[in-house]
């Protein structure tokens, strides 16, 4: 049996009922731990791969424009990736209930 892991981003309203307003499509880690070097060595140029065990742990804001996810890879290491923060919310997709309102009337903390 094999595993795949994916991550999602999630934005959820800042005050009661804290419901979740949009949700990102889904992501992975691409391959870059110390005991997947193989795995990234045999891909074609240009191939990208995920890590086959990633699982995001922690998530800070640094500064006003950028998001920082720690994350596990194969429950042997761990890393960080800066990524934009305009890049995540491009990644988000409205949840549609009766509760939620449009990203655009949501103010950012």
């Amino acid at each position: 049996k094999s595993r795949t892991y994916h991550q999602f981003f999630y934005l959820l309203r800042a005050t009661e009922p804290f419901d979740v307003v949009a949700v990102s499509t889904e992501w992975c880690i691409t391959i870059n731990g110390h005991f997947s070097k193989h795995w990234a060595e045999v891909l074609s140029a240009g191939e990208q791969a995920c890590e086959s065990i990633q699982f995001v742990a922690g998530l800070a804001l640094r500064g006003e424009d950028e998001v920082v996810v720690g994350y596990g890879i194969n429950d042997c290491e761990s890393d960080l990736l800066p990524m934009p923060l305009t890049q995540v919310l491009e990644m988000l997709r409205p949840v549609h209930s009766t509760l939620n309102v449009s990203l655009e009337d949501l103010e950012m903390i």
